[in-house]
C-alpha cells in the first residue's frame, strides 16, 4: 500500500468502470468507480504522508509505514485497517487546498452509492449517471494533482471519459475486458463477513458470559467454570457456523452470477438488488 499500487489499481478500476458503462453494467460501474476513487485518494494521501491512510486506533500499517513491520506483535499489513473513501476525500481536499471540484455534499452520493453496491447490494438506477459523474470528476481532478499522464491514466478513454454519453456509444470492449472484474466484489465480501464474524464472537462471548451467570450463586466455584466455559465455547463456534454459512452463500452466488449467465449486460440486476432476501453481495 502506497502512492504507486494505489495509483496503478486506481487507474485500473477507473477503465474497468468505463468498460462497464459501455456495456450498461450499471453497478459494476458504479462499484469500480467507487474503488478506483479511494485509491487514488489514498495514493495523494500517501505522498504528503502514508500515515494519513492509517484507521484511528490501528497501529499495524503505522508501525508497517515506519520501518517496523517485522517486529514482534505487529500484525500483517494484510490486516491493516485503512480509512475509508469519505475520510480520504476529506483529507484529500484539505491538502489540495481549493482545488478538489467537488464538496463533500455533493461526493457523499457516490460515496454512498458505492457503499450500496459493495455491502446492500443496492443502486439507484435514477443516479448511476450523476454519482459515476462525480467520481470521474473527482478522479480526474487527483490525477492532475498528481501530476500522472492522462493517456497512462485514461488508456482509450482519455479524450472521452469525462462524458458518459461518449463511453456508452464506444463499442463494446473485446475478449476479457468484457467480463467485469471480480476482485473487487471477492474482497468487499470477505472484509464485510470479517467484520461480521468478529461482532458475532463479541456479541457471543458477552452471551455466553451472561448465560454462565444464571443462577450463578447456587453452583460451586468448579461447576461454575465448567459451564462458562461450556457455554462460550458453543456460543462462539454457533456464530461462527452462521457466519460461515452466510459468506458462503454469498459467495456461491456472487460466483454463479459472475461465471453462470451467457450475458452480464446488467449484472448485478440492479432492479432487483434490494429486494434480494439474504447478503447476497458483501
Amino acid at each position: 500500500m502506497n502512492e504507486k499500487t494505489f495509483t496503478e489499481m486506481a487507474s485500473r478500476f477507473l477503465r474497468a468502470s468505463l468498460d462497464s458503462w459501455r456495456q450498461e453494467n450499471h453497478a459494476f460501474a458504479v462499484l469500480h468507480a467507487g474503488v478506483g476513487c479511494e485509491h487514488i485518494l489514498k495514493a495523494l494521501l500517501c505522498r504528503h504522508n502514508p500515515l494519513l491512510i492509517a484507521e484511528k486506533g490501528d497501529q499495524s500499517f503505522r508501525f508497517h509505514s515506519l520501518g517496523h513491520g517485522d517486529a514482534n506483535g505487529v500484525k500483517p499489513l494484510s490486516e491493516a485497517r485503512t480509512i475509508g473513501i469519505l475520510e480520504a476525500f476529506k483529507t484529500a481536499a484539505v491538502l489540495m487546498h481549493g482545488r478538489m471540484p467537488v464538496d463533500e455534499r455533493t461526493f457523499r452520493p457516490f460515496a454512498d452509492s458505492r457503499n450500496g453496491v459493495a455491502h446492500s447490494a443496492y443502486l439507484d438506477d435514477m443516479a448511476v449517471r450523476k454519482v459515476v459523474e462525480t467520481g470521474v470528476q473527482v478522479v480526474e481532478s487527483v490525477r492532475a494533482e498528481l501530476g500522472l499522464d492522462p493517456a497512462d491514466f485514461w488508456g482509450e478513454y482519455t479524450s472521452v471519459f469525462a462524458d458518459l454519453s461518449q463511453v456508452a456509444s464506444m463499442p463494446a470492449p473485446a475478449g476479457p475486458a468484457t467480463r467485469p472484474l471480480l476482485e473487487p466484489f471477492a474482497e468487499q465480501l470477505a472484509l464485510a463477513a470479517r467484520e461480521r464474524a468478529r461482532s458475532a464472537i463479541s456479541v457471543a462471548l458477552s452471551t455466553g458470559h451472561e448465560a454462565a451467570s444464571w443462577d450463578g450463586a447456587t453452583m460451586s466455584r468448579e461447576l461454575k467454570g465448567d459451564i462458562t466455559r461450556t457455554g462460550l465455547d458453543a456460543a462462539v463456534v454457533t456464530a461462527l457456523r452462521i457466519e460461515g454459512a452466510q459468506a458462503g452463500q454469498a459467495a456461491e452466488r456472487l460466483l454463479v452470477e459472475y461465471g453462470g449467465s451467457r450475458s452480464l449486460r446488467r449484472w448485478p440486476p440492479t432492479r432487483n438488488l434490494a429486494s434480494c432476501s439474504g447478503p447476497i453481495l458483501l
